[in-house]
C-alpha cells in the first residue's frame, strides 16, 4: 500500500528558553492509502499541533512531514488539490445558507454547483440546505464543516473531532459515511477524536499520542483483542476466591472474581469449582477496550 502521510522524527517547539513549551516530541508514523486512521491522545497531546503541521499552517522545529511522498514544504499543490480537512471549529457566514457557504468554496475551486448537492447529501444536510448557517445547530455546523472538506473529493481527508456536537444518530451516520469512503471510494482518513468507542467501531489503525510522544500504534484488531480477563460468579463467594487465587492473579470486584487467565484455563477452573462443591453462575471474558489501553498507556 501507498504512504499517504508520513512523519519522520517531527518536533514542534512553541518559544524560547524558560519559557519553551515541548508539543510534538520526536513523533513518526506512517499512514497507508485507503486506512481510517485514528489519532488519538489527551488535551494538549500535541494533535493538533501535529495536523497543522500537516496542513502547512505551522511549521515544526525539526524532522519532516509528507504528504504522497513530498515533504510538505514542497506540497503546495497536494494540499491545494488532494487533500481535504476540518481543523478544529467550522465557521461559515451566519447571514448565508449552508448551501450558499459551500457554493463559495466551490466557485474558488471552480467545483460545479452539483457537486455542492451531493456533497450536502452525503452529510445529511439536503433538508437544510436553504436554511441560514446562524440557525443552525452544533452539530448541523459540524456536518457542514464535513462537507467543506469532502467538497473537492480529496485522496486525504483530515479532520480533527468532526463528531463534536453530533447526537448518537449523527455520530452513527458519519461513522457509516466515513466506511464507505475508505472502504469503498479508497479515501483516506486521518481522524482525531476523543471519543474512544467510536474511533475502535471506526477507524482500523489508531496511534495513541502522550505528551507529543507516540505510546501506541498497530490496528485496532491488535491493540484490544488480548482477554486474559474473566468475570466468575459463584457461591460462596469467599471459598471460590481462595481456591483461584492458589493459582492465578484474582481479585474481587463488588460480587465477582476477576481473573487473569487463558481461554484454554477456563475448562479446568470450572472444573475445580465444582468438584470443590462451588455454585458456578456465570463466566464472563472481560475484552479489552481501546478506552482501557488509552488510559492504561496514557496514565489518566
Amino acid at each position: 500500500m501507498a504512504s499517504v502521510i508520513r512523519i519522520d522524527n517531527l518536533r514542534k517547539i512553541y518559544g524560547k528558553g524558560d519559557n519553551a513549551m515541548t508539543a510534538i516530541d520526536g513523533l513518526s508514523l506512517e499512514v497507508q492509502s485507503g486506512q481510517i486512521y485514528g489519532f488519538l491522545g489527551s488535551n494538549g497531546a500535541g494533535k493538533t499541533t501535529t495536523i497543522k503541521i500537516l496542513l502547512s499552517l505551522i511549521h515544526a522545529t525539526s524532522g519532516q512531514a509528507y504528504l504522497f511522498d513530498t515533504p510538505i514544504h514542497e506540497a503546495h499543490d497536494i494540499l491545494q488539490t488532494k487533500v481535504g480537512a476540518l481543523v478544529e471549529e467550522a465557521t461559515f457566514y451566519p447571514f448565508m445558507t449552508g448551501y450558499d457557504n459551500l457554493r463559495v468554496l466551490a466557485q474558488s475551486s471552480g467545483i460545479k454547483d452539483i457537486e455542492v448537492r451531493k456533497t450536502l447529501s452525503l452529510v445529511g444536510l439536503e433538508n437544510y440546505a436553504k436554511r441560514k448557517t446562524k440557525t443552525y445547530s452544533t452539530g448541523m455546523k459540524q456536518r457542514l464543516g464535513v462537507a467543506s472538506a469532502l467538497l473537492t473529493n480529496p485522496d486525504l481527508i483530515i479532520l480533527d473531532e468532526p463528531t463534536s456536537g453530533l447526537d448518537p444518530k449523527g455520530i452513527q451516520d458519519m461513522r457509516i459515511m466515513f466506511q464507505h469512503l475508505a472502504h469503498n471510494e479508497g479515501k483516506t482518513i486521518f481522524l482525531s477524536s476523543h471519543l474512544l468507542h467510536e474511533i475502535e467501531q471506526t477507524c482500523d489503525h489508531v496511534a495513541i499520542i502522550h505528551k507529543g510522544k507516540l505510546v501506541q500504534e498497530g490496528t485496532v484488531e491488535s491493540l484490544v483483542s488480548e482477554q486474559s480477563r474473566f468475570h466468575i460468579k459463584a457461591t460462596p463467594i469467599d471459598k471460590a476466591f481462595a481456591l483461584l487465587a492458589e493459582s492465578f492473579s484474582a481479585q474481587l470486584v463488588d460480587t465477582k472474581i476477576e481473573i487473569n487467565a487463558s481461554a484454554d484455563d477456563i475448562p479446568k477452573i470450572i472444573q475445580t469449582l465444582i468438584e470443590n462443591e462451588i455454585a458456578l453462575y456465570e463466566v464472563i471474558p472481560k475484552r479489552r477496550t481501546l478506552e482501557d489501553l488509552f488510559l492504561d498507556v496514557t496514565h489518566d
